[in-house]
């Protein structure tokens, strides 16, 4: 299963799982998609092998074009999958992930909601993921990343 293919059927497992709405004002809160969103993307990274790692997933808010930076430690020669996901208000989040030098090693700057990295960190220690909200229709927007390993 290619990695993108790993992202659209992110994109539509919240859609499958969702109850039957009640009424017109009853859509879930951005918090709780996005909790949604991490619970799917962890059923499908344990399909292609990996597990939840220690780490708890990132969660925040950004407004349109702003980003902020989150601290990850990880362990050398390790495989990681990285899912990054938002609310219904957003249309397209970037990740850029950078190494304990500072180097960017992996980024997802696709025109997309859901940027996925799977990479082998090549070296241990304290990284830095870069969130960036590109675009957001209703400010703020939330999100979450979730980290996976083999």
């Amino acid at each position: 299963m290619k990695i993108r293919t790993f992202a659209a059927l992110l994109a539509i497992a919240p859609l499958a799982a969702c109850p039957g709405n009640a009424g017109p004002s009853s859509g879930p809160s951005p918090d709780a998609t996005v909790t949604r969103l991490i619970a799917a993307a962890g059923q499908l990274a344990k399909q292609r092998g990996y597990s939840p790692s220690t780490t708890a997933p990132a969660t925040g808010e950004l407004n349109n074009g702003t980003q902020e930076d989150v601290g990850i430690t990880l362990n050398q020669g390790r495989e990681y999958l990285m899912v990054g996901m938002c609310d219904g208000d957003c249309s397209d989040m970037d990740l850029q992930l950078f190494d304990p030098s500072g180097n960017k090693i992996a980024e997802d700057v696709l025109d997309d909601d859901v940027p996925v990295l799977e990479f082998r960190a090549a070296a241990s220690g304290n990284h830095r993921i870069r969130v960036v909200m590109a675009r957001c229709s209703a400010n703020p927007c939330s999100y979450g990343v979730s980290l996976y390993n083999k």
